[in-house]
């Protein structure tokens, strides 16, 4: 072979290298980006599920804080109520303590001490809410 032929020879081997070399650094960076593409897009998914998850979080939270602020509110009207009714038995006890005496009640006295009984009973069975709603009843001559 002639010099130019070995010339050209090394020509297309340089040529079919840097060919090859460009090529294969493509390639290589095409899978770098896919594969940055696809971490980007499990990225996201996850960021839109720990938001979801948070989101979902403040809102259970919202729902506690209510329902912790009508639990307060009804144990305070039970609370009031219980006073109430607790005012107005002692009210009637003494309108009526000559006849205690000999173990006499007056029937309203009586009345009330039922009706104190049978709330009691259904708040130890039933919880504080009451049949009405979650509203506590009135008690005594307020109620009637």
């Amino acid at each position: 072979m002639t010099m130019n032929k070995w010339s050209l020879l090394g020509l297309l081997i340089g040529l079919a290298a840097s060919i090859w070399y460009i090529r294969n650094d493509s390639y290589n960076d095409g899978l770098a980006a896919g594969r940055l593409e696809c971490s980007r897009g499990q990225t996201e998914q996850a960021a839109d599920a720990l938001n979801q998850f948070i989101a979902g979080t403040k809102e259970l939270t919202a729902q506690a804080n209510a329902a912790s602020l009508q639990l307060a509110q009804q144990i305070a009207d039970r609370a009031a109520a219980d006073n109430q009714s607790t005012r107005e038995i002692r009210d009637a006890l003494k309108k009526t303590a000559a006849s205690r005496v000999g173990c006499v009640f007056d029937a309203g006295v009586m009345q009330q001490l039922v009706a104190a009984q049978q709330r009691a009973a259904a708040a130890a069975t039933n919880g504080i809410t009451s049949r009405t709603g979650g509203k506590v009843p009135a008690t005594g001559a307020a109620g009637r």
